[in-house]
Parts: structure tokens; C-alpha cells; sequence
């Protein structure tokens, strides 16, 4: 047993289902204060009619006329019927595949004039094919390189991994045993075999070029052996159907779509060609961050 039930999937799918229906939303928050001063209002109306009728008639016609005046004005349909459509609303985006985690974030995305958008999974299906296996130096043959990068990306869930041991798997070759392996974080990953270091990782993360053809659309992670690029996979998956309806739906609407990626300058051109739209590469999770912050600044509204 690796994890309890609560640490699955599913369970944190529902967990965040969850918090977005108990989160109050903006219309919620505006309908419970309208709410309030209707409670008052209505209040203060039916105390009017009860003297008013007990002036005119007599005290069963104006007890009458106050509780006809108190259930006509009541403000709990009012209170009670937002949150009830935010809740269904939740609940039938998330049988769709929509995860909303702030309602409130949902809400003013109607009113954003810029969107940034991801490439792996988001604009393409995520489904990596091996494109090319480079050697990078005669100290290893292409086989021995295919096997260092299934075995150093053995155990891994990422897309990227999965396409590496399944193309080896298809060369019938056997990953090597790593000793130990361990996440970069932004980079890639490192791991010990046969008594040496290894690093499979981006090309920025290695940062130099390299000479070498690299396909169109094509995302590069290079296998470093001490510091020494020994070889380099070139990877590629197509874009989804939908994407460029949605590229067109965005535009129409006059939202500026940018795309922002991790992948090296050629796989970012590749797709950002194909959609039409502008792309920043190379991207680690803080340059993502900073591009946000930037256009924040120009008083851009977001939604990513």
C-alpha cells in the first residue's frame, strides 16, 4: 500500500469540488447584503400594513394583510437560489472536465483581455512520440543511450517519460538500473547507475547549443554525463482538434491568446505557427510567473 484512499485522484478532484461550492462567490456575497436590507424593508412594510388595516378594519384583516405582506416580500427565494445555480453550476462543469478552484476567479474572467496558455496537454494531446535519439559524443552507442534514458525516467507518470520507455520497449531494449533518481525541479531529472552521474534535462536547463537538427515542433531533453551532453531525444505530439476553435473563439472575443511552454524555441514556434498566436519559450514555472506579473502591470486582465 503506497496511499490511503483520501490521497487518490478522485478524492482530490471531489475535495476540490467541494471547496468551490462552499466558497461564496461575488453574486452570492451581493445577494445575501441585498438579502439583509429586503429582510428590513419587508420588516418595516408589514408593520406599516398591520396599523394601517387595524386603523381601516380590524385586527384579523390587518394580521391577514401583514403576513400576506411578509410572504411576498421575503428575500430567502433571493438568498437561497444563487448559491443553488453556483452549486449546479459547479457540479455540471466538473462532469465536464471543468475544475473551477475559485468561483470567484470564474466570475471575473468574463472581463479578460489576455489569456496564457500552456502547450503540453493544454494545446496538444500530450501524447509524446520519440521523433530522433542523437549520440552527442563515441562514447556510447544509440542503444546504450536509448536504455540510460528509459532506465532514468523509469517509475515517472510525465508524458514525456512514458513515450521514452515505450519507444525502448518497442527497440526491445532493456533501462538500465538506476541506483537512485531524483526530481530537478524545473529542469528535468538525475540519477545514479554503474557508478556514474546522470542528468536527463531541457535544453535551457543545459544551456548550451548543441549541433545538431532539431524537427519542427520537436521539444528537446538532453542526457548529460558529468557536466558532457551524451546524447539528446527529440520528442513531439500534435496539436488537439479543439485548439484552434478555441484560438479562434478567444480572438473573436478579443482575447489576446500566449502561448507559454517549457519547450525549446523550435517545438514553441512550431505550435505557436500553426495557432497563429504569440509564445514565450523556454519557460520555467518562475518565468511563467514573472510574465504574469509583467502584464499585471500593464493593467492587463489575465486568466491562465
Amino acid at each position: 500500500m503506497l496511499e490511503t484512499g483520501d490521497k487518490s485522484f478522485i478524492s482530490q478532484v471531489q475535495d476540490l469540488i467541494s471547496q468551490a461550492q462552499s466558497q461564496p462567490s461575488r453574486a452570492e456575497n451581493i445577494a445575501q447584503k441585498v438579502a439583509g436590507w429586503l429582510f428590513y424593508i419587508a420588516v418595516i412594510v408589514a408593520l406599516i400594513a398591520f396599523v394601517t388595516w387595524m386603523v381601516i378594519e380590524d385586527l384579523p384583516t390587518a394580521v391577514i394583510f401583514t403576513i400576506t405582506t411578509l410572504v411576498i416580500a421575503c428575500p430567502h427565494a433571493l438568498g437561497l437560489a444563487i448559491p443553488l445555480v453556483t452549486a449546479r453550476s459547479t457540479s455540471l462543469g466538473a462532469s465536464r472536465g471543468l475544475l473551477v478552484k475559485d468561483r470567484q476567479a470564474l466570475e471575473i474572467a468574463q472581463d479578460a483581455d489576455v489569456m496564457i496558455l500552456d502547450k503540453t496537454g493544454t494545446l496538444t494531446t500530450g501524447e509524446f512520440k520519440v521523433l530522433d535519439v542523437k549520440l552527442l559524443n563515441d562514447k556510447y552507442t544509440k542503444e546504450e543511450i536509448i536504455a540510460l534514458l528509459a532506465g532514468i525516467e523509469g517509475g515517472s507518470s510525465h508524458p514525456i517519460a512514458q513515450s521514452i520507455i515505450s519507444f525502448a520497449n518497442q527497440e526491445g531494449i532493456s533501462p538500465v538500473s538506476f541506483d537512485s533518481i531524483d526530481v530537478i525541479s524545473g529542469a528535468g531529472v538525475e540519477g545514479k547507475a554503474n557508478g556514474h552521474q546522470y542528468q536527463l534535462i531541457s535544453q535551457k536547463a543545459y544551456g548550451r547549443n548543441l549541433d545538431m537538427d532539431i524537427p519542427k515542433g520537436a521539444t528537446l531533453s538532453v542526457l548529460v554525463e558529468n557536466d558532457d551532453a551524451i546524447g539528446a531525444v527529440a520528442l513531439g505530439d500534435e496539436l488537439k482538434a479543439t485548439s484552434k476553435e478555441l484560438i479562434k473563439v478567444l480572438k473573436k472575443n478579443n482575447i489576446e491568446p500566449i502561448m507559454a511552454t517549457g519547450d525549446n524555441e523550435k517545438a514553441a514556434q512550431g505550435a505557436a505557427e500553426d495557432l497563429g498566436i504569440k509564445y514565450r519559450s523556454n519557460q520555467s514555472p518562475q518565468d511563467k510567473y514573472e510574465l504574469v506579473k509583467n502584464l499585471k502591470k500593464k493593467e492587463k486582465k489575465l486568466s491562465w
